[in-house]
């Protein structure tokens, strides 16, 4: 998609469609139940902002009141999320103008918050209106909005547009062209600061990161084996211009590693399992810089093993490695990310990948393993597999002293049902840690709901035959087990976060800037937590 920022007028732009956002006074959010008043225009002095008023007069007059006289003709009374679409023409030109106004209840100013995910939203519904109408240009003015919310708005309009106009058609015989749909953007801004003009590149190159993520979870299982999670590792690494170089343990490498319980689960299936490690290249952390592990589960496939899955419940589960293309989307958008803004901290990726399957030397249910820290791990249940993957890979993390640990893992059922398809679980042993990756998810719109990782339950994963069992056999509370399970490979007094994206990593359904299927959840929510995580935070 082709940006513009621009500082010219609302009156002398040039495109198909023009969006105006139109700011509530903050005392207004019950303007939409009021009586409607016959003075249209008293009416949005009465609930709009003095900006919004302002601007859309200045529009209004280009076209000679044309605006005001249908907006009262459509009876339409400002309100949160309220939206028209009408049509004007200017004297001496036949092409009708689209005028799409929107309606946004912002945060009272000064204020601590960040109101991205309103505009990002604003973004990806434009989109689809656009596409609609068949424009193929738009441009959206700011001049309705306090300057102190531009950065925000432009960050969150770029993201909304470019998310939602991802699609996954590798294999439909009709593939969509560029073409098609909306092309050029241009966003009117009297604010003309450096950082602002960085915010377009930037967040494109933060989407591409997302986008490679949904690309991976979304590809055919039988397209995607562990081998070419490794292959998909190796190009990011190459495209890293230095920042990333690849070391791949395969199966052999894996039994020098006594990584036994990511080989357990491997049993099962033809394809060999994988240890992907991406080391930062020769650039290190500065001075007040983390070293920093992202793991993720990299489960291509998931029967379920011998404790097989139901039908239904395979259908989604080339999902399974939903954690390992967040690790590997953080880093495209590392890769794409402008060098005018390095990044302080020393990033490691870790992704222990396999498939779950079944055949005659598949792991048994009672089988005890070892895992590479030297625990024995008595396997009750095949298809708590991503736990033992994730053990080894967690244990390996010890190899280079990392200062911080987050874990992505479509981890358990128990997480779908507690919070929903919308919320990600979020476990941490160091309360600053949890903090962070909650403001970074809220200011990213990446919901995550914080969980305890409450000793009481810790119990339920004592063997009387190994060191721990990888299931509580008395049921509980599943999502908690499991961190409960991972937080026994973290290595010693390492703060760490576990973050069960189970539910928001593939939707059934869609919302205005994410499709069904893949959403590339957590990759924006990390790169913002990246860039904004203190060394003293965790302290």
């Amino acid at each position: 998609m082709k940006f513009e920022l621009s500082s010219q007028s609302s009156d002398s732009f040039s495109s198909e469609l023009l969006l105006v956002p139109l700011v509530l006074q903050s005392d207004a959010k019950q303007s939409s139940k009021s009586k409607k008043s016959e003075k249209g225009q008293q009416d949005l002095a009465k609930t709009l902002s003095a900006r919004s008023v302002k601007e859309l007069k200045t529009i209004d007059s280009k076209y000679n009141g044309q605006i005001t006289r249908k907006l009262k003709a459509l009876e339409f009374t400002p309100g949160p999320g309220k939206k028209a679409n009408i049509q004007v023409v200017k004297k001496g030109e036949a092409t009708p103008l689209i005028v799409r106004i929107a309606c946004l209840a912002l945060p009272k100013l000064p204020t601590s918050e960040i109101p991205s995910e309103e505009w990002r939203k604003l973004g990806g519904d434009l989109k689809q209106a656009v596409s609609g109408f068949g424009a193929k240009t738009a441009t959206i003015t700011l001049h309705t909005v306090d300057e102190r919310l531009h950065e925000a708005a432009l960050k969150g309009l770029v993201e909304g547009i470019e998310l939602s106009s991802y699609t996954f058609d590798r294999y439909k015989k009709a593939k969509q062209t560029k073409k098609s749909g909306l092309q050029a953007v241009t966003i009117l801004s009297g604010k003309r600061s450096k950082s602002l003009r960085e915010i377009i590149p930037n967040t494109q190159a933060i989407v591409s990161g997302v986008a490679l993520t949904r690309d991976l979870v979304n590809t055919a299982p039988n397209d995607l084996p562990p081998s070419q999670v490794v292959a998909a590792a190796r190009k990011v690494a190459s495209e890293s211009r230095g920042k990333f170089r690849a070391r791949i343990y395969d199966k052999k490498g894996l039994k020098r590693l006594k990584a036994g319980s990511l080989l357990a689960v491997s049993q099962g299936s033809d394809e060999p399992p994988f240890l992907i490690h991406l080391q930062p290249g020769a650039k290190k952390r500065g001075s007040n810089g983390l070293r920093i592990a992202l793991v993720g589960k990299g489960v291509t496939f998931d029967s379920g093993g011998l404790s097989i899955k139901t039908g239904g419940g395979m259908m989604e589960m080339k999902c399974d490695m939903a954690g390992a293309a967040c690790c590997l989307g953080v880093a495209r958008a590392l890769n794409n990310l402008s060098r005018k803004n390095p990044l302080k901290h020393e990033i490691h990726i870790v992704i222990p990948t396999t498939e779950n399957m079944i055949n005659g030397v598949a792991t048994r249910p009672g089988d005890i393993i070892r895992a590479s820290n030297g625990k024995t791990i008595e396997i009750l249940n095949t298809d708590a597999e991503g736990r033992l993957i994730l053990a080894d890979a967690l244990s390996y993390c010890e190899s280079f002293k990392p200062d911080l640990i987050l874990d992505f893992a479509t981890l358990t059922g128990a997480c779908v049902v507690a919070l929903g398809s919308d919320y990600a679980g979020l476990f941490a042993n160091n309360e600053s840690v949890r903090t962070a990756i909650e403001r970074a998810a809220t200011t990213s719109g990446e919901p995550m709901w914080a969980l305890p990782l409450a000793k009481e339950y810790r119990s339920q994963i004592d063997s009387s035959v190994a060191d721990l069992k990888n299931i509580s056999t008395s049921g509980g509370p599943g999502a908690i087990i499991g961190a409960l399970f991972l937080q026994e490979f973290i290595p010693a007094n390492t703060p760490w976060a576990h973050i069960d994206i189970a539910g928001p990593a593939f939707w059934g359904k869609s919302n205005e800037y994410t499709p069904a299927g893949g959403t590339g959840f957590g990759v924006r929510t990390v790169i913002e937590l990246l860039y904004t995580l203190e060394k003293s935070a965790i302290r």
